[in-house]
């Protein structure tokens, strides 16, 4: 299906006003044709796709499969004819990406028979049937080797005695969201010529030509018509754009791997049409479109979540600004990086004006290869993230017709497009929101599952369908105090989880032992290294020592330095410095001696419990010793002074 990013008309029309106003040049009518004879140069897009797949070859995260039931009697001669048609007419179906001296270039292989596999799932149980078919769609696919080929393949599934499912994969290098629907609908009206022997009812005339131009051309005029001088000028506004920019800290449920991992999950939503109707004319009387109210919800979303008012998305955009690209196959998708300032206390109103003017900036300048834009702003790299955006946001517009290829009949079938299930996860969020023909919405959170738990991917599915509601109810609310917990949510959010309240027993922490001491005397208090000590022996030996603390001078409000290992003396030391009414301070014998006596002396430590050499050893604090029993051994490197001193 195809993601767009605008709503193509009212994009198009607000774009056109702001061009219609420079003095923007003409352009050829025709991309130049480049002659085959030699290595051909990658389109940006192409090489940021090269470049990933040799950081981490044979992933299929990269895959982007068709799915088509097929009803009926299959003319599975057509089908191949269709098959091997659509690999003739489109050579970046059948262009292979080898290295020279470091540098990718395309070889475009001649026509020939599409590859294509068939497998025969009746035998199956119905329910095994669904699975292998999930399966083939996503966790399935075969690695495509980007240098050997092919990037394009089929798989033909048969589920019945007159049903089938066809599964085309092309790596997206030779493909995108366009390219996907423009296949099908040309795979689908050739099977119909070839299956009846006549013209399909829905191509239009010289659409079965071969195309004057391809993808090459393409490719080759983009890298001459981005000259450095253009670029140069283009990357000055992104780097103003973008200066100051901070990665979204996103409350996951698990740490952030070292390396990025792939594997994803969707928590689908449904938005109503009544609340859809109600954000789409709020749009429109901010002069804005739909995506850029839905692209704002979830801006706010993430705000909130982060704590942030700074919050950058990414969005694709179709690339195909020249009238030749808009039937060619091929990868022509961009990044955009969209900000938003959410700063102060907008209504969503004024955000959607916000929002209006910093998007049809950033559409302006939407030229520049997302991958020549993160060179261009030399951030650190970090293997656990994405350049520059970690959560993407995609829109798609309710097509005229209803459904793609929704029960189209086609040559004596009937043809569903099924949706196909993300099992990859490229960003840690991608939002996806899709119009459906009776004006509600439907929608899925895609979501990394290195990071966050179903559970929380749907309540975050949630929190967006009910921003839309709130927004949609109240425009003029500040967006910041706008509501998108449910009531359960809320009540366990405020009252349960901090419903902590306990019955606390009165009387100081020395007063509770010594009570339990009278109760249970021969009680185990302390376990530490096969020893133990009881309530009573522990009671005993802390009085003890604490006798030793107040003839040292420790009394109510002084502070004694307790500079012990963990065994049974630790907990009879704490005791006893309580019991000479003092406050203890913990002082770790591992760290280093200057250390050390910097707390004992910026704490004014009036004495030290210890069971090893003083710390501090030319210093005037008095030293109690303890044996690693909890025993006081009677050694006194300090003198005894008075209560005071």
């Amino acid at each position: 299906m195809t993601h767009q990013t605008l709503d193509a008309a009212a994009l198009r029309a607000q774009l056109l006003s702001r061009r219609l106003r420079g003095a923007a040049p003409a352009r050829p009518d025709l991309l130049p044709a480049v002659p085959r004879g030699g290595p051909l140069p990658l389109s940006h897009a192409q090489r940021r796709l090269w470049v990933l797949d040799r950081l981490a070859p044979g992933g299929t995260a990269y895959l982007m499969t068709a799915a088509l039931r097929l009803h009926g009697e299959l003319d599975t001669a057509a089908l191949t004819l269709a098959l091997d048609e659509l690999l003739a007419r489109h050579e970046v179906l059948r262009t292979r990406y080898q290295e020279h001296d470091g540098e990718p270039s395309q070889v475009v292989d001649p026509p020939g028979p599409l590859h294509r596999t068939e497998i025969d799932l009746r035998p199956l149980p119905a329910d095994r049937r669904r699975e292998r078919l999930a399966a083939l769609a996503t966790s399935d696919r075969e690695p495509v080797d980007l240098a050997a080929g092919p990037v394009t393949r089929a798989v033909l599934a048969r589920t019945a005695d007159t049903e089938h499912v066809l599964f085309l994969t092309v790596h997206h290098i030779a493909s995108d969201g366009v390219t996907e629907d423009l296949l099908v609908g040309e795979l689908l009206d050739a099977y119909h010529r070839h299956s009846t022997g006549g013209p399909a009812p829905v191509a239009a005339p010289g659409e079965h030509d071969t195309p004057r131009r391809q993808y090459a051309d393409f490719a080759a005029w983009q890298r001459d018509h981005l000259t450095p001088e253009r670029l140069d000028t283009e990357l000055g506004y992104w780097r103003d754009r973008l200066s100051g920019l901070e990665p979204l800290r996103l409350p996951t449920d698990r740490p952030r791997p070292a390396v990025r991992e792939d594997a994803g999950a969707v928590a689908g939503f449904e938005v109503p049409a009544a609340v859809a109707d109600r954000v789409a004319a709020l749009a429109q009387e901010a002069g804005a479109t739909p995506f850029m109210a839905y692209l704002g919800v979830f801006q706010l979303l993430l705000g909130r979540y982060c704590g942030t008012r700074d919050v950058a998305v990414g969005t694709p955009v179709s690339g195909r600004d020249r009238p030749e690209t808009q039937r060619m196959a091929g990868l022509f998708l961009n990044t955009l990086v969209l900000r938003a300032d959410l700063g102060g206390e907008p209504g969503f109103r004024e955000l959607l004006t916000r929002l209006r003017t910093s998007t049809l900036d950033d559409y302006g300048h939407q030229q520049v290869p997302f991958d020549r834009l993160v060179a261009a702003l030399d951030r650190e790299r970090d293997p656990s993230r994405n350049p520059l955006v970690d959560t993407l946001f995609l829109w798609d517009a309710a097509p005229a017709d209803g459904a793609p290829h929704g029960g189209r009949r086609v040559g004596g079938l009937t043809v569903e497009q099924l949706p196909v299930g993300e099992t990859t996860a490229k960003f840690d969020l991608t939002l996806a929101v899709t119009e459906r023909a009776d004006g509600s919405l439907r929608g899925g959170l895609n979501y990394a599952t290195a990071l966050f738990d179903a559970d929380t991917a749907r309540r975050a599915a949630d929190h967006y369908v009910r921003l839309l509601a709130a927004v949609a109810a109240a425009p003029d609310t500040p967006v910041h105090s706008l509501e998108m917990m449910a009531p359960p949510e809320r009540h366990q959010v405020v009252h349960a989880w901090n419903d902590t309240a306990v019955d606390h027993p009165g009387g100081t922490l020395h007063g509770l032992i010594e009570a339990r001491v009278a109760e249970s005397p021969g009680a185990v208090a302390v376990r530490a290294d096969g020893a133990e000590l009881t309530y009573a022996e522990t009671d005993r030996r802390a009085e003890s020592l604490a006798a030793l603390l107040r003839a040292h001078g420790v009394g109510p409000g002084a502070v004694v330095g307790v500079h012990l290992e963990r065994s049974l003396a630790l907990p009879v030391a704490l005791l006893a410095v309580l019991k000479a009414g003092a406050a203890y301070l913990p002082l770790e014998p591992g760290l280093p001696a200057e250390r050390l006596a910097h707390m004992i002396e910026d704490s004014g430590a009036v004495a030290l419990v210890t069971d090893a050499a003083d710390p501090r050893p030319d210093g005037p604090t008095p030293t109690v010793r303890v044996r690693p029993d909890g025993h006081p051994t009677g050694a006194d490197a300090g003198t005894p002074a008075g209560p005071g001193a």
